[in-house]
């Protein structure tokens, strides 16, 4: 992963923020983090900042079962490795 544009989608859930913590630790050219999430999302970020390490991060708000807005930004970001932890179905 040392030097790809990483994808982390459903980054502020406990999965996902796990993942950008592990992989921040591979020195990543910069990680995407998209969730639908706001607040998460930012507490994912302050806490990824904190670690110290010069990674450059992008961060999206968006619902990924939004496809022209998922494409959007998977065509601006041109992720080499995606990682998919976000949940994209209800249960009941």
């Amino acid at each position: 992963m040392k030097g790809k544009v990483i994808c982390v989608t459903g980054a502020a859930g406990s999965i996902g923020s796990e993942l950008c913590r592990q992989i921040i630790m591979f020195a990543p050219k910069r990680i995407v983090l998209i969730d639908q999430s706001e607040s998460p999302l930012f507490h994912t970020e302050y806490d990824l900042k904190k670690m110290g390490l010069l990674v450059d991060l992008s961060i999206y708000i968006c619902d990924v079962t939004n496809a022209l807005q998922l494409e959007k930004i998977l065509s601006e970001e041109r992720p080499e490795v995606i990682f998919h932890a976000a949940r994209t179905s209800t249960f009941p």
